[in-house]
């Protein structure tokens, strides 16, 4: 953040994927506790998945007090706001979000789908942004 405030995303052990607020010589519990579980002098997460799913997060960004987080299991970009505690998928059904960026108001994230037909894979990575209100544009290019 412009604050200099760090966050992460981690991935849980088979769900509990975590975004954290990072603050010097705090525990964040790995391996002893994960999700919402507590434990003295152990610092649970702002958000997590929860016990039963997953978003595999690959990459985070920030803008006007909310992270934006690439889900690959998920296949979203995640927002999550952190003044209400509220968490949304504000991109979705673009195969699995490998990365996230935001410079100058704009969304770039990247992500790829894989089609099997017959014998033969397609892979095809595509590059997205989106201005002001989320309206997509991207090139795609098949490698």
């Amino acid at each position: 953040m412009p604050d200099g405030t760090l966050f992460a995303c981690e991935h849980g052990n088979s769900a509990n994927d975590e975004i954290n607020r990072i603050e010097a010589g705090q525990n964040y519990g790995w391996p002893i506790i994960e999700g919402y579980e507590e434990q003295d002098g152990m610092v649970s997460p702002l958000f997590t998945s929860g016990d039963e799913s997953t978003w595999a997060p690959s990459g985070m960004g920030y803008h006007n007090g909310k992270l934006y987080v690439s889900a690959l299991r998920g296949t979203a970009v995640l927002e999550f706001d952190l003044e209400t505690g509220e968490y949304r998928e504000v991109i979705t059904d673009l195969g699995r979000i490998r990365h996230v960026l935001i410079e100058g108001g704009n969304l770039f994230f990247s992500s790829l789908v894989i089609i099997q037909m017959g014998e033969e894979i397609h892979k095809k990575m595509t590059i997205s942004y989106t201005a002001s209100h989320f309206q997509k544009n991207s090139l795609s290019v098949e490698i």
